[in-house]
């Protein structure tokens, strides 16, 4: 099923980086199960707005960092411990690792805006003006979000769409902080589920060259 993109403002561009950085554990997970996770909507922090149950309880969400490079701030919030990886793609790429899946998927930019400033006020009740609005402080999250509405016929953790891993990721970064076996035990999981992704250790850390 194609992914469906929102217009104007929200829609993001379909060949500019997008992140997501995950313990070795969940990485594993994807890799395995060839599934993206997307957790629901009222068991998620993070949203600076009150979220009406009926939303809260029928969305579920994949958030992604867009950004020409991986983030140093980003390894020191998620990944202090080293057993971290990034993955690196692009929504050009999603769209076609969700070809065979029969979930339908929604994309769109998390717009900052001050709305005590703004003279265009924005509904914060509905789905747009929940996952797709934020504050300026929040602004360098720089979000994207995939996300799947499905009805509330029972309350779950989360769910998961199908993906084709090799056409999803460009390529998997490990934490600069990761110890050597970390980095052998990430190539090897990429060699066993999907050989066409490269797997490299990340350079942030690594000196200047000279």
């Amino acid at each position: 099923m194609a992914l469906a993109l929102l217009d104007g403002w929200h829609r993001p561009s379909g060949d500019v980086p997008l992140w997501r950085y995950l313990d070795v554990t969940r990485f594993a997970l994807l890799l395995a199960d060839r599934e993206i996770y997307f957790a629901r909507l009222a068991l998620l922090d993070g949203f600076d707005c009150r979220v009406p149950s009926d939303v809260a309880d029928t969305t579920y969400v994949s958030n992604w960092h867009q950004a020409a490079t991986e983030s140093m701030a980003r390894w020191d919030a998620y990944a202090a411990r080293g057993s971290f990886v990034a993955l690196k793609t692009t929504l050009d790429r999603i769209q076609h690792a969700l070809k065979d899946s029969d979930i339908e998927v929604t994309a769109g930019k998390v717009a900052y805006r001050d709305f005590a400033l703004d003279g265009a006020p924005v509904d914060r009740t509905g789905l747009d003006g929940v996952l797709l609005y934020g504050r300026p402080a929040l602004a360098h999250e720089q979000e994207v979000r995939l996300y799947v509405t499905k009805p509330a016929k029972q309350k779950r953790a989360g769910l998961s769409v199908r993906v084709d891993v090799p056409d999803l990721l460009d390529e998997v970064i490990v934490s600069p902080r990761a110890d050597l076996a970390t980095l052998r035990a990430v190539r090897a999981l990429g060699t066993m589920h999907a050989s066409k992704v490269p797997v490299r250790p990340s350079t942030l850390l690594d000196p200047p060259a000279r």
